[in-house]
């Protein structure tokens, strides 16, 4: 019910787009899965952002949240996986302004295989070892 009012509220904004009811249901469920500290289903990049070593000292008072975090994820607190060039695809994810360079800098963080792209080859380098990184630091999550 809430989901169909937000949704409501939103589509009466001018000037966006209309986002479908099934994306609206998958953000719920992701901050569902960020706000209930369910780390086995939230991706290992989000879980490596410095954000998370910081927060539990910022927010004393979510304290049983914190603890769930430290635990959960304080192997990962001091590891860092070297991101791929922000020159090629933006410091953060869909800062370059082209959709063509989003679309590529998507299909690398998917692993994809850019031999038909002209991706300059240190960039597929740096996507790999990100990529590979990110596997390795999957095993450090706390079930």
């Amino acid at each position: 019910m809430r989901l169909v009012a937000l949704y409501k509220c939103y589509m009466s904004l001018p000037l966006h787009r209309e986002v479908p009811l099934s994306e609206i249901r998958e953000v719920s469920r992701y901050l569902a899965d960020v706000f209930s500290c369910n780390t086995d289903s939230l991706p290992t990049d989000f879980l490596l952002h410095s954000y998370w070593t910081l927060m539990p000292r910022q927010f004393a008072t979510v304290g049983a949240y914190s603890r769930c975090l430290r635990v959960r994820t304080g192997a990962l607190a001091t590891r860092t996986c070297q991101r791929i060039n922000p020159y090629y695809c933006g410091r953060r994810f869909g800062d370059q302004g082209s959709i063509g360079r989003l679309a590529v800098c998507r299909e690398l963080l998917a692993g994809a295989d850019m031999v038909n792209y002209s991706v300059p080859s240190v960039v597929t380098q740096k996507a790999k070892k990100y990529i590979a990184c990110l596997r390795r630091s999957r095993s450090l999550v706390a079930i």
